[in-house]
């Protein structure tokens, strides 16, 4: 009995269709194992919406191969449409399997086997109008069922490849949908989430997304009905109302919006205003009772602004969301979007979009990203404000000192402090950090409490840690030798947002892996990643201890998410950050 190994990419409808491809290579009689485990076909179901997409579709498929070079991998789904002359050179892949074309990948692999040569069924998916049936018999999940009853999109937003890799809109039939509902409730599943590539334009004949709703409903055994994401524009008055009335409807409803700037949502070729997107939010609140919204935000999409930006962020304070999924914008080549005028520099990309103390301990040239220069004084510290890139040049032969604190405040307010941007504030001593918090909290008095309090917690903590810097690396250049060692550890305990390895830290320091940590270790007296980790959890408690967000806690200690960051803690605490937090108020 021959092994397969499927792996999926993407949405809830490529994780159907994985799905039932496994089901059918079962009834075929193969085996289905884990994809980490060796197998004698390899199917990745392929995603190509954003880059990350395609290389991560990539890596899955040479994965595959080095895990049995015997072995025959077959590349499905989105990113076989997209880039099939890009696989047809690629040597780890056997087999493409286009999308509407995956129920036959019981038939492709006995060909693959018969013939032992290269197989591609890959159709223009652009000229096609035909709905792929496929269904399951099981689903993996005890009571939830995931049902795909649309595929391919009409919208051609700019941004969008979707519709290249999807085609065109194609509806599932009525009466299919309720077939296997129906067997699915009898077998116990209690759930029934709806899927589609745009689920709000479904329809087959006369009957709607609406109709399917109310069909599914009247199932004897189902017990609640969700919906995937749904476009702003089919929530009308009837829509609403009639879906009120099915008391199987989960209130959770994703509305797509991609930006609450109305300049960002005419060059992406939203089909809707934000007012229009408000609207339909207050609609759907007038008939249930507090529904949850969650919706996907795009930044950094061409032409966008810091204004522009702005507006989608107040925009997004007005609606309430329940949870966003935010993603910085993926150029994708044959897209509108991707032939436009001011492409986002990718320092917006991936800046980070917060005021900047950056201290300095030798003499620095800062250059500005608007061209401006200036040669900082030993012991200074610039302002910086977001978006702001600068390059820094050393003036001196020897190693220098740097450290950058990060914070968050409205810039109407820092225009407030009167602080020159880019302009030097001498700290040979301490005071003269305590004269500028002075100055910063004296400007705030027209503030909310609440903001002042948390500006006082940022303020506090900037002032502890530049004495702290101040004590720490002071002693650390003091020594003669070690220099590469001392930059490396200031570099390291400095970029929190760089995911630091090993093998990362000894390079940097032209040393191989074992001399790195035998010298480090000589040093200071404990590993690189022992004293890295040391540093955090450090920093992380002053935080804590000062008030600062869980968020912000990520984003200064370079923990990858809360779940990460609160197992860390309480292996070192005892205790979860919450209840440090509680214990040491």
């Amino acid at each position: 009995m021959l092994k397969v190994a499927l792996h999926n990419l993407g949405c809830k409808v490529n994780a159907y269709e994985t799905e039932a491809m496994a089901q059918k290579l079962e009834d075929a009689g193969y085996e289905i194992v884990p994809f980490n485990e060796k197998a004698d076909v390899y199917i990745i179901n392929t995603c190509s919406v954003t880059n990350m997409a395609d290389r991560k579709s990539r890596q899955m498929l040479h994965k595959a191969k080095k895990m049995n070079e015997d072995a025959v991998v077959v590349a499905a789904g989105c990113y076989v449409q997209t880039a099939t002359e890009k696989l047809l050179e690629d040597l780890s892949v056997d087999i493409l399997i286009g999308n509407n074309k995956k129920k036959d990948i019981v038939l492709e692999l006995q060909k693959y086997f018969d013939d032992n040569k290269y197989n591609k069924n890959v159709i223009d998916i652009n000229a096609t109008n035909e709905y792929e049936e496929l269904e399951l018999a099981t689903v993996t999940e005890h009571t939830r069922a995931y049902i795909k009853i649309q595929d391919g999109c009409n919208q051609f937003c700019s941004y969008c490849i979707i519709p290249y890799a999807r085609g065109r809109i194609r509806s599932r039939e009525f009466d299919n949908i309720k077939q296997e509902v129906t067997e699915l409730a009898q077998k116990g599943f209690k759930e029934i989430v709806l899927t589609g590539i745009h689920l709000s334009s479904y329809g087959n004949n006369e009957n709607k997304l609406i109709d399917v709703v109310e069909m599914i409903a009247g199932i004897e055994g189902v017990e609640r009905i969700r919906l995937g994401s749904l476009e702003p524009n089919i929530v009308t008055e009837d829509f609403a109302k009639r879906l009120a009335k099915v008391e199987k409807i989960c209130p959770h409803f994703h509305l797509s919006m991609q930006s609450g700037c109305d300049n960002t949502l005419k060059r992406m070729n939203r089909h809707y205003t934000s007012d229009e997107y408000f609207e339909k939010c207050e609609l759907l609140r007038k008939y249930f009772d507090n529904p949850a919204f969650t919706t996907d935000v795009i930044v950094g999409f061409p032409g966008e602004t810091q204004e522009d930006y702005e507006i989608s962020r107040e925009f997004v304070k007005k609606v309430r969301f329940s949870e966003l999924h935010v993603f910085k914008y993926s150029k994708r080549d044959g897209t509108v979007a991707a032939k436009m005028e001011n492409q986002v520099s990718s320092y917006f990309e991936t800046g980070r979009p917060y005021w900047v103390l950056d201290y300095y301990k030798n003499s620095m040239t800062l250059l500005g990203a608007d061209g401006q220069s200036v040669v900082s004084e030993p012991s200074s510290v610039y302002l910086i404000p977001p978006y702001s890139p600068t390059q820094h040049i050393s003036t001196e032969q020897k190693p220098w000192v740097h450290t950058t604190i990060t914070f968050d405040a409205e810039k109407s307010y820092m225009d407030t402090l009167n602080i020159p941007y880019m302009t030097p504030i001498c700290i040979n001593d301490v005071k003269n950090i305590e004269q500028l918090m002075f100055d910063m909290e004296s400007t705030h008095l027209s503030s909310s409490e609440l903001k002042q309090t948390a500006l006082n917690a940022y303020l506090t903590i900037i002032l502890v840690y530049i004495h702290d810097f101040l004590n720490t690396y002071e002693n650390d250049y003091k020594t003669n030798s070690g220099d590469d060692l001392q930059q490396v550890r200031h570099a390291v305990m400095n970029s929190t947002h760089i995911p630091w390895t090993l093998e990362h830290m000894a390079a940097q320091a032209n040393m191989s892996v074992r001399s790195f940590t035998r010298k480090y270790k000589k040093l200071y007296g404990k590993s690189p990643i022992a004293d890295l980790y040391d540093f955090r959890f450090t920093r992380a408690k002053r935080l804590l201890d000062n008030g600062f967000s869980i968020n912000h806690i990520l984003k200064s200690c370079g923990f990858k998410s809360a779940q990460h960051f609160s197992a860390f803690f309480k292996h070192r605490a005892g205790m979860t950050p919450s209840e440090y937090r509680n214990k040491h108020k």
